[in-house]
């Protein structure tokens, strides 16, 4: 039987997503789907065709598909980037009204099927079971980041909501561990503790070449990272400089080894 939105659980990321998807679709509805997106190779076409077919994709997971669409078993070797190149090249189409209606129609389905389910049962999500949180708030950074992407080129306001930025770091946290990068954390021993404003508190546990997600416990953390969620995330995807965020107090750090703080961004590949 269906909830409806004062029973469900995920109502916040859902909300966060409507907001996102709609003003994503008002901000690019008559952009030049030819126009170059600065620092990256793609165009605006390029941008909206990736947020309708991840979106559709999402939709077919819920309907109960199983087979990847993002090829994540070597992340930090380029994976999930040779993966979204490949799918672009497969489907041409860049009409931005056309993939505006594709993705339209792909989150009314998600939302459908979401509202059907609670935040902590599993999804397939590209290859993995995951909580549909993180599937979620996955697809709400994605919709997000590129949409900042967009609203630079576009010469377009693009704010993060704070709230939005916690339920987005809450949710992403469980994939953390996929984005090691392997050669740059193989002698590193360490947990991190993160302290989000507003948010959750995270014990990072680097274990040479590998990451796990918890509870500090009583282990000591080696640094504290107390983080302006918005900052956090930003800075996360390399959106903005982490000096910036620093200097200005979103991101302070102290321990016994607070060099690991600045060193972060470089143990995980940016997603």
């Amino acid at each position: 039987m269906e909830r409806n939105d004062t029973q469900h659980t995920g109502i916040a990321l859902l909300d966060a997503l409507d907001r996102e998807v709609g003003r994503f679709s008002t901000m690019v509805a008559s952009a030049d789907p030819a126009q170059p997106v600065p620092r990256s190779t793609w165009t605006v076409g390029d941008t909206v065709a990736h947020l309708a077919t991840g979106i559709n994709a999402y939709a077919a997971y819920l309907g109960g598909a199983t087979s990847p669409v993002i090829d994540l078993s070597d992340v930090a070797g380029g994976s999930i980037a040779t993966s979204n190149a490949d799918r672009l090249a497969a489907d041409g189409e860049r009409d931005i009204p056309t993939l505006l209606a594709l993705l339209d129609t792909g989150y009314a389905e998600v939302r459908r099927a979401a509202m059907a389910m609670d935040l902590d049962d599993e999804v397939s999500w590209h290859g993995r079971a995951v909580p549909l949180r993180t599937m979620l708030a996955t697809g709400l950074a994605e919709v997000h980041m590129h949409g900042r992407d967009l609203a630079v080129a576009l010469d377009h306001p693009w704010p993060l909501a704070r709230r939005d930025a916690v339920v987005m770091i809450d949710g992403l946290a469980p994939l953390l561990p996929i984005l090691v990068d392997p050669d740059r954390t193989r002698d590193l021993d360490a947990l991190v503790r993160l302290r989000v404003r507003d948010g959750p508190e995270l014990g990072l546990t680097f274990t040479r070449g590998t990451l796990t997600v918890g509870p500090c416990g009583t282990r000591r953390p080696d640094v504290t990272v107390l983080a302006d969620p918005v900052a956090f995330l930003l800075v996360a995807y390399g959106r903005t400089s982490q000096w910036s965020a620093m200097a200005t107090g979103k991101l302070l750090a102290w321990g016994r080894r607070p060099w690991l703080a600045v060193r972060l961004t470089s143990y995980l590949v940016r997603p």
